[in-house]
């Protein structure tokens, strides 16, 4: 039986520009990637729990040599069949949606990934485990590892950056309430050396609430 849900605003006609229809530029507006139908049967399959259909898939795929990482973990995964992690997540949760698993509730879901559905519930199992190891290439493999290296150098850099936005405000607090420390209390140094901070950093061109400077300093 084939599952009919509709897309918010979705229009079926073909941009001249890009061939794509207004769900896909959708998808891609919203940094997610367009899935092959390879990709979609692995996601269909990872939906399902099926995970040693998944390695019997890669297995099975030509030219790629089995890898160490694991067909169960979503990371390992996204990797070996060169999608990002947020793609892979998306296209299972609405694999799962369509299967009955989780409700929809007020998400749309792209009529590609629909169409997918429709075609891989249809067909037997071994059917879709021979499209899924269609997706398990050398090159996939590489581009998989390429998002996985992108993504961590995105958090090391936000993490380098949260600590140096916290170093700084430390040093600026710490100034302020040695400076407030011999004049008033130590509850009126502590509530002058975060309004102190908060307008240094502000000449640095960094907004920052009462709340945050005392979250960074509790433990001073």
């Amino acid at each position: 039986m084939k599952h009919l849900l509709l897309f918010e605003n979705f229009d079926q006609t073909m941009p001249e520009d890009l061939g794509l229809s207004s769900g896909e530029k959708a998808a891609l507006d919203k940094g997610l990637e367009l899935l092959t139908m390879e990709q979609a049967a692995v996601c269909y399959l990872y939906a399902k729990e099926l995970y040693s259909e998944i390695y019997r898939a890669m297995v099975s795929a030509e030219e790629f040599a089995p890898s160490e990482l694991s067909t169960e973990n979503p990371d390992d995964l996204s990797i070996l069949i060169g999608i990002k992690r947020r793609s892979f997540d998306y296209a299972v949760s609405k694999m799962k949606i369509l299967l009955g698993l989780i409700p929809q509730g007020s998400q749309a879901i792209y009529p590609k990934i629909i169409n997918f559905f429709n075609q891989f519930s249809e067909m037997g199992k071994d059917g879709v485990i021979n499209i899924a190891s269609g997706a398990f290439t050398p090159d996939a493999m590489e581009k998989g590892k390429a998002f996985k290296y992108q993504l961590d150098s995105a958090k090391a850099q936000k993490s380098t950056e949260t600590i140096n936005m916290n170093t700084l405000i430390r040093d600026a607090y710490k100034a302020y309430y040695r400076m407030a420390m011999g004049r008033m209390d130590d509850y009126q140094a502590k509530l002058k050396a975060v309004e102190n901070t908060i307008k240094k950093l502000a000449e640095k061109g960094i907004s920052i609430t009462p709340s945050e400077v005392r979250k960074v300093v509790s433990s001073i």
